[in-house]
């Protein structure tokens, strides 16, 4: 539970814990290009790169096959070296797409999938879900994410979404975490602090 006063008050004797949040935000009312100026800077080139080199294709509820979210699974199998997920947890990510609530940016280098992000979507607000990239072209200094992920906050946008929300982008103690939290924190400009309960009811 966010920082919700009435169900704190009601339910204070049950705090199981209490930690702080740090979201970072794209504002969707902005301009493709306002949104680009607050891009950090090192990664500009990176995204122009992306555009250049890339097949960017993007799949909503009006063109989404099965083999789409197939082809995403496994790609994040290839990439993890490992199955972190049900297949079923796919599918229900597939039906998401269909109906609306979610869409899929791929980016393909020379022909092979080499980005995918899935994002989460309310009529009001985008939720950054699901990121993939191929290790073996990033360790060859190819930046193949960052345009990938800029088109798909742009999509949010031209669909009338307000805010894209990238997710917790707080340090801790994962390596792996805040690489991945720093590189979204260089995607927005606005972070935003919340207090979140975990209740034992």
């Amino acid at each position: 539970i966010y920082d919700n006063h009435y169900f704190v008050f009601k339910y204070f004797d049950s705090i199981y814990e209490t930690k702080i949040e740090h979201y970072s935000y794209i504002d969707l009312s902005q301009s493709e290009d306002e949104i680009r100026m607050n891009i950090r800077k090192s990664y500009k080139s990176l995204v122009n790169w992306g555009y250049k080199n890339l097949d960017i294709k993007i799949y909503d509820s009006n063109n989404i096959e099965e083999n789409v979210i197939y082809q995403f699974e496994n790609f994040h199998i290839q990439v993890s070296q490992r199955r972190t997920r049900t297949h079923e947890s796919w599918l229900l990510q597939y039906k998401a797409v269909k109906q609306g609530m979610a869409y899929i940016v791929f980016g393909f280098f020379e022909n092979k999938l080499a980005a995918a992000v899935l994002v989460l979507n309310s009529k009001t607000e985008a939720y950054y879900g699901v990121a993939v990239n191929d290790r073996e072209l990033m360790t060859r200094n190819l930046p193949v994410g960052h345009a990938v992920l800029l088109e798909a906050i742009f999509i949010a946008k031209r669909f009338g979404i307000k805010k894209f929300n990238l997710g917790n982008v707080a340090n801790s103690n994962d390596d792996k975490l805040n690489k991945i939290a720093k590189y979204k924190r260089g995607f927005s400009s606005v972070i935003e602090t919340k207090l979140v309960y975990t209740f034992e009811l």
